[in-house]
C-alpha cells in the first residue's frame, strides 16, 4: 500500500505527468464541479497537495483538475509523494481515496467499492506472481514485507462500504452485461444514467436517456416464455368454446324450431 515520503512546494513551471491509465479510474468532474473548483483555488489557493508516485517520477496519482487549473491560472502548489509497489496498488488507492470525497449518488458508490473489491484481488494477485518470481531468484524462506491489502472478500466489503450485497452483485452483474453502462455510471452527469437502481428494492436497468425498465432476473426469461404460452394456450382453447358454444345454441334452436312447427 501507500507510504508518505513527504510534502514539497514546487513551482507553478514544473511539469508533471499524466498517465492516461490512472486518470481514467477517478470519474471526471461535471463541468459545474469544475468551475466551483476553480474558483474556490483562484479565492484561496490550492489548500491540497498533488499525490504524485515516487516510483514514476511526477506521475500524478490524485490532482489532476487541481493541476489543470493551477497551470491555467499560473497559480503555484505542492505535491507530496507517495510510495507503490505496482500501478494495480495505485489504481486501489485512487478508488479507495475517491469514494469518501465526491457527491455520488448510491448506485455510484455501489460500483466504485465494486471496484474496490476487485482492484484488492488484482493487488493480492500481482503481490503473489512477485513473491513467486523472488522465491525462483533466491530460494528458501522468503520475508514478506508487502503491506496486506484489506480484505477483499464480498461479505468484508459490504461490512466496510455500508453498501448491501444484493447491490454490489448487481453491479458485478451490470458489469459482465452491459460494461457500456457499467463504465458510464461513476462518471456521468446524468442522474438518468447515473441511477441504475441497483440499491433498491425496483431494479429498472438505465439505457442512457431511453425509459427506465426492470433489470430481469436470469429466471425471468424462461418465466416470461412460460407464461406467454399458457396466455396463447389460454387464448386458443377460449376460442374453442366460444365456437363450440355457437354450435350448441344453433343445434338447441333448430330443435326448438322444428318443435314448434311440428316437424317430426
Amino acid at each position: 500500500m501507500a507510504t508518505r515520503s513527504g510534502v514539497r512546494p514546487v513551482l507553478d513551471t514544473m511539469s508533471l505527468q499524466i498517465n492516461p491509465d490512472l486518470q481514467a479510474v477517478v470519474a471526471p468532474l461535471t463541468p459545474e464541479e469544475y468551475d466551483q473548483l476553480k474558483e474556490n483555488i483562484r479565492k484561496d489557493g490550492l489548500l491540497e497537495p498533488i499525490a504524485l508516485w515516487e516510483e514514476q517520477s511526477g506521475t500524478i496519482v490524485d490532482g489532476h483538475n487541481r493541476y489543470a487549473i493551477c497551470q491555467e491560472l499560473g497559480i503555484g502548489f505542492k505535491t507530496k509523494a507517495l510510495s507503490f509497489p505496482n500501478i494495480e496498488a495505485v489504481k486501489l488507492w485512487i478508488l479507495e481515496h475517491q469514494v469518501g470525497r465526491r457527491n455520488l449518488t448510491d448506485d455510484q458508490r455501489a460500483i466504485i467499492w465494486n471496484d474496490i473489491r476487485e482492484q484488492r484481488a488484482a493487488v493480492s494477485r500481482a503481490a503473489a506472481i512477485v513473491k513467486a518470481r523472488d522465491a525462483k531468484v533466491n530460494p528458501g524462506p522468503v520475508e514478506d514485507n508487502a503491506s496486506p491489502t484489506k480484505p477483499r472478500t464480498m461479505a468484508a466489503v459490504v461490512a466496510e462500504s455500508k453498501i448491501p450485497e444484493r447491490a454490489l452483485r448487481k453491479a458485478q452483474k451490470l458489469k459482465q452485461t452491459n460494461p457500456d453502462l457499467y463504465e458510464r455510471v461513476p462518471i456521468s452527469a446524468s442522474r438518468v444514467v447515473r441511477k441504475v437502481y441497483l440499491c433498491t428494492s425496483d431494479q429498472p436497468a438505465e439505457t442512457g436517456g431511453e425509459r427506465p425498465h426492470k433489470m430481469k432476473s436470469p429466471q425471468t426469461p424462461f418465466l416470461t416464455t412460460g407464461l406467454a404460452r399458457a396466455w396463447e394456450s389460454l387464448k386458443w382453447w377460449g376460442l374453442g368454446f366460444q365456437l363450440h358454444l355457437q354450435r350448441h345454441r344453433r343445434l338447441v334452436g333448430a330443435a326448438l324450431a322444428a318443435k314448434s312447427t311440428g316437424s317430426p
